[in-house]
């Protein structure tokens, strides 16, 4: 059995919001869109929605990504009055300035935002970020969006007596690079770069590349730089890496996201229930697949990857926030040879032309790239933002708790008024329901029950 906050008593539905802009454009293959005779940059329908003109509103949300789009548009169905603080230009930048190869490993399905199947069948199955960053700015529009674009929160106050605020913090407006330090940095005569400034490997011809790292991003700059013929591009492995080839994770994901299900059913099936089942049946589909191709992954082996072959997505997407690669091509360039693997021993210290590692050995490179992910710590951001008498009172976010639950996310932070939001796509469409059905009943006076009660985990043998 599942059980599940759908909507609150006489109240707007919180999954339904009437677009103001009707019509769609269709997009091409390469993310640009239709301008049915009005200009690329129509006005139709306008970001800076019902809200625009209000000095108080019920609820702030810092980030105008998935995360704070999906809230945004989620409290406009609710009625309750917010707007979103973007810190770039225009809608959809979160995506389109990031490096030109992107491209979710993903499909179409699971990417929608809330009301609608933000992308139909003329959108290619693996989205590009260009088609991300279209749809978001044409869906922000065309449901009048209240966002205030360019604007980035730099602190804020806490008033106990008024309980001034409610203010969510998506994932992305908190993202900060995480790039390991090694010796003698100021002695390297080449390039480098972490992956949140990198674009593209095409002025790197000739060049001989390393990525810092396995994960999702280091396989898609690497394979940039074999595109881009570098002349020799090396991936340093730090630890071992789960690795699940798509069309694996497709085969079940498929079944419950497609153009048939409505997307609102689609999540409930695959969110509603306990994580530790989910764990459970996702471990015994995956490993099952990969017990059947062995030889896939024993190359990979061969070729010097260190694979945690029978790893648990789970554990990697809702406690480490990552680390995992969703195989979409580059692992058959690993081994053949094309990619080579450095793995045996971690970097110490930079020379001129390259890095040392502490067996000795000695990587050349002009250009190096980490792909070393972020520092997602929200907790830390909050205080950052208004003070430790704030981030005293707040919880941890992600990682799970002794309930199997997410740690902070999508429900009460410990703090009266502060909500955490992130995760995937269709986790940031999905929990922003929970988020946006949680302030309502606040607004209306009636704040949902909170539970408390998680009773001490026994360990020991029966």
């Amino acid at each position: 059995m599942r059980t599940i906050l759908e909507q609150l008593k006489d109240q707007p539905s919180v999954d339904v919001l009437k677009p103001a802009l009707d019509k769609r454009r269709p997009a091409d293959t390469d993310g640009h869109f239709e301008t049915n005779g009005r200009g690329a940059n129509h006005t139709a329908c306008t970001v800076n929605g019902s809200n625009a003109d209000l000095e108080h509103f019920d609820s702030v949300v810092v980030g105008g990504g998935q995360a704070g789009l999906s809230t945004g548009g989620r409290l406009q169905a609710l009625g309750v009055s917010y707007t979103i603080l973007e810190a770039n230009a225009e809608v959809g930048d979160n995506w389109r300035n990031r490096y030109d190869s992107t491209k979710l490993h993903t499909v179409r399905e699971f990417s929608h935002l809330p009301f609608e199947r933000t992308f139909p069948d003329s959108y290619p199955e693996f989205l590009t970020r260009l088609h991300l960053a279209e749809a978001y700015k044409e869906w922000a529009k065309r449901y009048n969006i209240n966002i205030k674009l360019s604007t980035k929160l730099l602190s804020g106050s806490w008033d106990a007596g008024l309980q001034a605020w409610d203010l969510l913090v998506s994932m992305g407006a908190s993202q900060i690079p995480f790039m390991p330090e090694y010796a003698n940095r100021e002695s390297f005569k080449g390039t480098v770069v972490h992956s949140v400034a990198y674009k593209s490997a095409k002025d790197w011809a000739g060049k001989r590349g390393i990525v810092i790292g396995t994960a999702n991003t280091a396989h898609d700059v690497a394979e940039d730089m074999l595109a881009a013929r570098l002349v020799s591009v090396t991936m340093v492995q730090r630890s071992a890496t789960y690795v699940i080839p798509a069309e694996h994770y497709r085969e079940t994901h498929d079944r419950v996201y497609n153009a048939t299900n409505p997307t609102e059913l689609a999540d409930r099936l695959f969110f509603s229930g306990p994580s530790v089942l989910s764990k459970l049946m996702g471990t015994r589909a995956l490993h099952a697949k990969a017990r059947a191709e062995p030889e896939r992954f024993d190359a990979l082996e061969r070729a010097g990857f260190k694979l945690d072959r029978y790893g648990d997505i789970t554990t990697y997407i809702l406690e480490r926030f990552g680390g995992h690669y969703m195989d979409v091509g580059a692992s058959a360039k690993i081994s053949k040879g094309l990619i080579k693997m450095k793995s045996n021993a971690p970097p110490t210290g930079y020379t001129e032309d390259g890095l040392l590692f502490d067996d000795g050995s000695h990587l050349k490179a002009d250009v190096i790239v980490f792909a070393t992910g972020f520092v997602g710590d929200m907790r830390w951001l909050a205080g950052k933002l208004f003070g430790p008498a704030v981030f005293e009172q707040l919880d941890e976010f992600w990682g799970l708790d002794d309930e199997g639950e997410l740690k902070g996310a999508f429900k009460p932070s410990g703090h009266p008024a502060f909500w955490y939001h992130g995760g995937a796509l269709g986790q940031a469409r999905y929990y922003a329901r929970f988020i946006a059905l949680q302030i309502k009943a606040k607004v209306l006076g009636t704040p949902l029950p909170v539970y408390n009660d998680t009773p001490p985990r026994k360990v020991g043998l029966l």
